[in-house]
């Protein structure tokens, strides 16, 4: 009930919003604005003012028919000035059909033509129409999509409407109506202070001193608007103008306090996601409010002059629900960083050829101090212009540059089609050789290099293409600039070097021949070079890397020396992740369907429908299936130590040493000391994997009785000691086991850690393993050329 009442109390206020602004533009379109500041004199007489015509509100319509100050008010639509209500309330003329002016002792009858320009149709009566609709609009979905108690979009309702109000009867609220004057007063002054309500309330600052400052701006936004109309009823246009540069002053300030607000929570979620929400907000008031707040009122209160023309400024305000219904409806944010990042930028490059720009007119037109307010104005003009300009040439060149510039269009097409083919390359030469010939292809140049140099020993080693005419000139070139970039480019009198980076401890480059017609390679060839060479670069090192592998690998097979430590961790690595993987997929997959099985069972066989003799069936069915289960699950356990980080190494053995008593007839002892909590994970994960084997391995083959595990560390190294009373093997038969995966999988693992392993054994002696592993964590990295380069 609470609800449909506020709706109808929305409903009438749309209803007189609406009047109002139908009454307002009926009044822009039907009555001319004369806008005449008069003042009395002492006899009486009503002359136009000097100072508030000239410093204020400049009449245009008394610029057209010649009314200067000191002109004399005979009649206004055939009655004394003092008859005239907006004469007497504000001290000025409002509107008239027939005015009546001595000028220079002669009697001039001006008769006021309800004739208005585009201009004025435009700004004062079509756009502010425009506006107040969609504003009006945008206030009724709110109002569909709001709670009763939701305050941020009751005030975003209620700052929507008084925006609109003060806006379309902006250009009739000098007529001298009181309404249209009390209602423009009323949205002017009011819709920021409630912009400012809304603020507060959705980012949840009306505490104290949110309440505090907004009681305060409602307190003296309603005191001036109570002044107002007393100044206006009372007929004391002598306060009138005060009046009004007071709540010009207000509006600015209450303005300010607005941007230091949404500044301020802008800073606080700037890391988030309601970052980019944020400066859509920011940008949307400043864009819609900062032309007349910074251009027109604060020139008009501080200076006396206006910047630009006060129509054009609050068009300005269009933007406004433009913004707040992107922000609701929008799925997807515009890159608002990317447009604000490019603003500052071309705001920047604009500032040098305005500056250039305002001293060239000075100069030829001749600059004067009266005209200062002019000069601001072609200033900001240009200025903006120019910056206008800088917009629109990025969009056109987007859009043109497939036709105007086809050289640029060809070095991206290269730069894509060179991408797909360097896919299929596997060999350094393949890469070099792509290169060259696409170089050749698109710059159109005949001879085109790549070489090596040895800086120390002054030779060059030319490796594809045509070599260059001077190996001495091109040692001094280079090394004249010795340190140097990859990308970075180098000219002489022979053509040009790009720096490509090292291979095998020498320097690599590009060599191009200068181009047929003699003229210098432009700035989109070299960036287009600079592009494909560190592209290349890039490609290189990692076949560079392949090829390495490839030879030692080759290498160590050839000699017979084992696979290399860095490379036996990478299969531990890549087994133990595929364990992790398995133990995954058999846990969240066959575990979880077996124990819906399980449960399933265990209600049909409570169910008091079954038969007993199946019942008991199914009971030891159920058994069998829990125990399934309970296998499955130790086969993760197994592949996947549980909570090895969490719990340390030492627990987690324990745990598997229980679990094998209770599956195995031999007894375990364990024995550990003070062993690190902040274990290296991989060194962790390999004693557990050596532990699991050796117990495994007594299980099957050692016939044991007991088994002793000792876990001990001293400053620089585990020490792991396993013995068992098993019935031992023999030396020749233990070399034997290394084709298999068991004996020599441990052997390996130690290896791999930088570790040290002994096996004692004979027939009927038991197995006796010493381990020791290094402590500190093995860097994971392969030497190539004395660099490292893995992981």
């Amino acid at each position: 009930m609470q609800l449909c009442k506020k709706q109808w109390l929305f409903i009438v206020l749309f209803v007189l919003a609406g009047l109002f602004a139908s009454y307002a533009s009926y009044l822009a379109f039907t009555k001319t604005l004369v806008n005449i500041y008069v003042e009395k004199m002492p006899d009486g007489a009503w002359i136009v003012s000097d100072n508030v015509v000239s410093e204020y509100n400049a009449s245009q319509w008394a610029e057209e028919n010649d009314i200067a100050t000191g002109d004399r008010i005979i009649k206004i639509d055939g009655h004394s000035p003092d008859e005239d209500i907006s004469v007497s309330r504000f001290g000025k003329i409002g509107t008239a059909d027939i005015l009546e002016v001595i000028k220079d002792g002669k009697r001039i009858v001006h008769h006021v033509q309800n004739e208005h320009s585009i201009s004025y149709l435009v700004y004062c009566v079509i756009l502010p129409g425009i506006i107040f609709v969609m504003l009006l609009l945008f206030s009724i979905f709110l109002l569909q999509k709001t709670e009763a108690k939701n305050v941020p979009s009751i005030t975003l309702i209620l700052f929507f409407l008084a925006t609109g109000c003060g806006y379309v009867s902006g250009a009739t609220a000098g007529l001298g109506d009181m309404i249209i004057r009390l209602g423009n007063t009323l949205g002017v002054l009011f819709c920021l202070v409630l912009l400012l309500h809304f603020l507060l309330s959705y980012f949840d600052l009306l505490h104290t001193r949110g309440r505090i400052l907004l009681t305060l701006v409602y307190f003296t936004s309603t005191l001036l608007y109570v002044a107002e109309g007393f100044v206006s009823f009372a007929k004391i246009k002598e306060y009138f103008l005060t009046v009004y540069v007071v709540k010009l002053t207000f509006y600015s300030i209450v303005f300010l306090i607005n941007l230091i607000v949404i500044l301020l929570q802008y800073f606080h979620y700037r890391r988030t996601r309601k970052e980019a929400i944020m400066k859509v907000m920011l940008t949307g008031i400043c864009v819609s409010y900062f032309p007349y707040v910074g251009l027109v009122t604060l020139p008009k209160t501080l200076f006396g002059f206006e910047l630009i023309q006060t129509e054009v400024a609050v068009s300005f305000l269009f933007y406004l629900p433009v913004s707040f219904y992107y922000l609701v409806t929008a799925k997807q944010l515009l890159d608002i960083d990317f447009l604000l990042n490019r603003l500052k930028y071309y705001l920047l490059l604009s500032l040098l050829p305005s500056v250039l720009i305002l001293l060239i007119c000075m100069y030829v037109i001749g600059y004067s101090p009266n005209g200062m307010v002019s000069w601001l104005q072609l200033s900001l003009a240009t200025y903006l212009i120019i910056t206008l300009l800088f917009f629109a040439k990025e969009t056109l060149d987007y859009e043109l540059r497939h036709i105007l510039f086809r050289e640029k269009l060809n070095f991206q097409s290269s730069l894509d089609r060179f991408s797909r083919e360097i896919m299929r390359v596997m060999k350094v030469v393949e890469l070099d050789e792509r290169l060259l010939a696409e170089i050749r292809d698109t710059l159109q140049v005949k001879a085109v290099s790549i070489a090596e140099i040895e800086p120390n020993q002054r030779k060059v080693h030319w490796l594809e293409g045509y070599p260059a005419p001077s190996t001495e000139n091109i040692i001094q070139v280079l090394q004249k600039n010795s340190v140097m970039k990859i990308g970075d480019i180098v000219t002489d009198e022979s053509g040009v070097f790009i720096h490509m980076g090292e291979r095998n401890q020498n320097l690599a480059f590009v060599w191009l021949q200068n181009k047929p017609n003699q003229t210098q390679f432009n700035i989109d060839e070299i960036i287009w070079l600079k592009t494909m060479i560190r592209y290349v670069g890039l490609v290189y090192e990692n076949l560079f890397l392949i090829e390495k592998l490839s030879d030692e690998l080759e290498e160590s097979l050839q000699k017979q020396k084992g696979v290399s430590p860095w490379l036996l961790r990478l299969f531990f690595r890549m087994s133990e992740k595929e364990r992790r993987r398995l133990a995954s997929d058999l846990h969240d997959s066959a575990l979880q369907e077996q124990i819906v099985w399980y449960r399933r069972l265990d209600k049909l066989i409570t169910d008091t429908n079954t038969p007993e003799a199946v019942a008991s069936e199914l009971t030891h069915i159920r058994e069998g299936l829990l125990d399934v289960i309970y296998q499955i699950r130790q086969v993760c356990n197994e592949l996947r130590p549980p909570f090895l980080q969490e719990m340390g190494i030492v627990e987690v053995l324990e745990g598997l040493i229980s679990y094998t008593q209770q599956q195995e007839n031999f007894t375990i002892t364990f024995a550990k000391g003070e062993i690190p909590s902040d274990l290296d994970p991989e060194i962790s994960i390999s004693l557990y994997r050596i532990v699991q084997e050796l117990l495994r391995n007594a299980a099957k083959h050692a016939c044991a009785s007991s088994v002793h595990i000792t876990l001990d560390c001293n400053n620089e190294h585990l020490i792991l000691h396993y013995s068992d009373n098993g019935q031992g093997m023999a030396e020749t038969e233990l070399r034997s086991t290394f084709s298999h995966m068991g004996i020599v999988g441990i052997q390996e693992r130690v290896r791999c850690l930088r570790g040290s392993i002994l096996f004692q054994t004979d027939v009927g002696k038991g197995f006796d393993v010493h381990v020791t592993l290094p402590v500190d964590r093995i860097a994971d990295t392969l030497l190539l050329d004395g660099k490292e380069i893995y992981p």
